[in-house]
């Protein structure tokens, strides 16, 4: 079985960040935030993090950030062609990871998953790679 992670960093220290991030063996952070340069903290700025873990294990994935002004509108807007061209556009990126045995795992600012829209995209992400893929997947939030 393969993994999809979600995190969010929410209120925590980035030690404790990376070290969940590090325990769960996460080899590549695909941030779905819209400009993490509003993060509280400097350590969760895009920049700090690409290079804490390095440029080719991070990417800022924008077209799935949320906009709208609630989940709901959010997952209304999932369902139209421009956003499910971005959800398969993703989930080839996180199965082109699981190839090469990376471990990937989904990041927004909010730390409980059911009020944050990552958790939305990583489900639809799940059932896409479970629709397509001989792989069975999983999704755990962090």
């Amino acid at each position: 079985m393969s993994t999809l992670f979600t995190i969010g960093y929410g209120n925590r220290s980035p030690d404790d960040f990376y070290a969940l991030l590090d325990q769960n063996k996460i080899g590549y952070v695909i941030d779905l935030r819209r400009a993490g340069a509003k993060a509280w903290c400097r350590a969760y700025y895009p920049d700090s993090i690409r290079n804490r873990m390095s440029a080719s294990r991070y990417k800022h994935y924008t077209p799935l950030a949320n906009y709208a002004s609630s989940l709901s509108e959010f997952k209304e807007q999932l369902q139209s062609l421009r956003f499910l061209s971005h959800i398969l556009n993703l989930s080839s990126i996180v199965l082109n990871q699981e190839s090469y045995g990376v471990v990937c795992c989904l990041l927004c600012s909010e730390m409980d998953p059911d009020k944050c829209h990552r958790k939305i995209v990583a489900e639809a992400v799940v059932e896409t790679l479970n629709t397509f893929t001989s792989l069975r997947w999983e999704l755990i939030h962090l």
